[in-house]
């Protein structure tokens, strides 16, 4: 697919394009945490330590579950888009080596 005098080419684009996604998602990834419940403490110390600490858990849960839908979704998408490049060369790759590489 990619042709033989341009390798540099199709590198520096696969690396732009994952630093912007990159770049990206970490805004994403915090407002899908404070949808998901993640609160900052303004003053942490004035809570009581089992209060503070149940907070702790609950931040870090919203955090964990929208870390895991953007990882999902960029997974997902990389999936497809293998899938498609495969189908186009005619049935080539298997699902397994497809999913190999993918995951």
């Amino acid at each position: 697919m990619i042709p033989s005098h341009r390798p540099t080419t199709a590198y520096s684009l696969d690396t732009c394009v994952a630093g912007v996604l990159g770049f990206a998602s970490s805004p994403l990834v915090g407002v899908l945490a404070q949808r998901a419940g993640y609160r900052q403490a303004f003053n942490p110390h004035a809570q009581a330590p089992a209060a503070a600490a149940a907070e702790s858990v609950r931040n870090a849960r919203a955090l964990e579950d929208s870390l895991l839908l953007i990882s999902l979704v960029a997974c997902g998408a990389k999936f497809v888009v293998r899938a498609r490049h495969a189908r186009r060369r005619g049935g080539r790759c298997r699902l397994a080596q497809l999913m190999r590489t993918t995951l």
